[in-house]
């Protein structure tokens, strides 16, 4: 027997408008090291193909300064600058709104930082204003920079060892409102992303409050990184990496930065219990694949719908697909994609099917609300746009539980049953059709880990 109807609340979570779900998407698959890995036209098809599956609202980018040489030396443009291009056209292409964050040189190179700032806006103006490339919406300077620019506490002091920054908060601070006064003086319309915050849920809260005592002045956006476990899984044993939840840890950033700045999660994934690094998620306690597991993907979907709930203005995954990152010592495999890579035949995780789903029903401009009524074991959330609505309702449990939907007349439901993925699928797996209805409500039984998302309205 279902429990009591579930129900839109009928005040958004925040009145900011959703700016939508989208992947962190590296150029880098352009380039030589991916062709020397055998990576081809063919495959670049199968990208784009399921790129317009996924239909991504925003996305990131990394760029390396000295890809854009030729810009400031002459010469031909290099294999990599073609490719940050040839990504950006594709993501003009399918209307996703970009995130450009510079990478290197940081102050780890030894370099002087001013300079390096200066090249980069003037580079950012040549992408939008010659290249054509008028989605590049935001801009950060230094993905992860908690070590990089450090800032003095007894936290940092037991987190990094010890091991000193090679560049102060301060020098964070003025390099970033340095930046910003650029970018306005060229009349770009981009917006500064900072924070970028990464190194456990108490750092990241340090970093925010800092964010917000330096930057609140301006008008520029506010960003951390999530790749904490949720639930059973969260490394709780050590105070100093104490986590909250995706969903409390959200709902206490918004109340800090207050309903007006913009709050984006510019990178999120999961981590298992040992293993975990920036190329791989690591394994589960019985040595799975945490990453690639069904259960990875109802934890990766459960902390979308919980930031949603709490406020977060948009969600970008890390990432798109796996591939070899070139820009360092020697060429490393990143494997946090929605698919495998090539020597594993472009298979899909599960969190593809789910992830696809997700962005293609929460578009950007939608009012994000709460669904009252929620049963333990079910994650709900709305969205509310030009007349249309959407319910996401997302069975987090490992037993069938029944829900109860009070919805408008013919709904149609899109469910994401992972009984039926297949293993080499190139689309995603969803279920489309009218729900069957009585009453004005929708009783569905959810098999573990479904997700089943309901649309309807004038569109």
């Amino acid at each position: 027997m279902a429990s009591k109807a579930l129900a839109i609340d009928p005040d958004p979570v925040t009145p900011r408008p959703f700016l939508g779900l989208g992947c962190q998407m590296h150029a880098d698959i352009f380039d030589e090291v991916n062709q020397r890995a055998g990576v081809d036209e063919e495959d670049h098809r199968l990208i784009l193909r399921r790129m317009q599956y996924i239909q991504p609202a925003i996305a990131r980018m990394h760029v390396h300064l000295h890809w854009f040489d030729h810009l400031e030396n002459g010469g031909e443009p290099s294999l990599s600058y073609q490719a940050v291009i040839r990504q950006l056209e594709r993501l003009k292409s399918l209307e996703t709104q970009v995130n450009l964050v510079l990478e290197t040189p940081s102050p780890w190179n030894g370099v002087p930082m001013e300079p390096v700032v200066g090249r980069f806006v003037r580079h950012l103006r040549h992408l939008i204003c010659e290249e054509k490339a008028s989605h590049i919406r935001w801009f950060a300077l230094w993905g992860n920079p908690d070590h990089t620019f450090g800032h003095d506490s007894p936290l940092a002091r037991r987190l990094f060892k010890g091991v000193p920054s090679p560049a102060k908060w301060e020098d964070y601070v003025r390099l970033n409102r340095l930046a910003y006064e650029g970018v306005r003086k060229a009349g770009l319309p981009v917006k500064l992303v900072v924070v970028e915050t990464i190194c456990g849920p108490l750092m990241r809260r340090e970093r925010m409050e800092l964010a917000l005592e330096a930057f609140g002045d301006l008008d520029v956006a506010y960003s951390y990184h999530s790749y904490s476990n949720e639930g059973e899984l969260g490394n709780n044993a050590n105070p100093d990496y104490y986590y909250h939840g995706m969903e409390e840890e959200a709902r206490r950033f918004r109340e800090l930065l207050g309903p007006g700045r913009e709050l984006v999660v510019w990178e999120f994934n999961t981590s298992g219990v040992v293993g975990y690094g920036s190329t791989f998620a690591g394994v589960g306690p019985q040595g799975e694949d945490r990453i690639s597991s069904v259960r990875g993907a109802v934890e990766m979907t459960d902390k979308v719908l919980s930031a949603m709930m709490a406020g977060v203005d948009g969600l970008s995954l890390w990432c798109l697909h796996d591939l070899y990152e070139s820009e360092c010592e020697s060429a490393r495999l990143i494997e946090f994609g929605l698919w495998r890579f090539k020597h594993q035949h472009w298979y899909p995780r599960p969190l593809y099917h789910y992830y696809a789903c997700l962005c293609n029903l929460f578009r950007p401009g939608a009012v994000i609300h709460a669904v009252e009524n929620q049963p333990d074991g079910i994650r709900a959330v709305a969205a509310c746009r030009e007349g249309n609505k959407v319910v996401a309702v997302l069975n987090h449990s490992e037993r069938h539980l029944e829900v109860s939907c009070c919805f408008p007349p013919n709904p149609r439901i899109y469910r994401v049953w992972p009984s039926q993925f297949s293993p080499a699928a190139d689309q995603p797996f969803h279920l489309d059709r009218p729900a069957e209805q009585g009453n004005h409500a929708v009783d569905l039984m959810l098999e573990p880990g479904e997700l089943s998302i309901f649309t309807w309205g004038e569109g």
